[in-house]
């Protein structure tokens, strides 16, 4: 749910580099949603791509350049739409998660 709080406060692309791994792990092995962690993790190669690209420097137009090709580009646009469609089962699945194990939670 942290990591959820963490991409509504700032966005989809920045909540790609906030522990990742670990989400997308607890999605395949506690929530049972491979596929959101799957379009996830896809998202972040391919933010990562357009940072390497366009990394010449640690310019700060280098960086502004690449989010705006990144934001253009269908097959990231592609993989937040899923993500954005997902998010409510994913919250769902959240919520069952707890109140099946409430007697785990301080």
């Amino acid at each position: 749910m942290e990591w959820l709080y963490f991409e509504n406060w700032e966005n989809f692309e920045s909540a790609l580099f906030n522990h990742l791994d670990m989400v997308t792990e607890q999605m395949r092995t506690k929530l049972n949603l491979p596929q959101l962690a799957d379009y996830l993790e896809k998202a972040r190669s391919i933010t990562n791509s357009f940072y390497e690209k366009y990394e010449t420097s640690k310019d700060h137009n280098n960086y502004t350049k690449a989010t705006n090709k990144l934001r253009k580009n269908k097959e990231f646009i592609t993989t937040e739409e899923k993500f954005t469609l997902l998010k409510p089962l994913l919250e769902e699945r959240l919520y069952e998660f707890v109140k099946n194990n409430i007697e785990k939670f301080p």
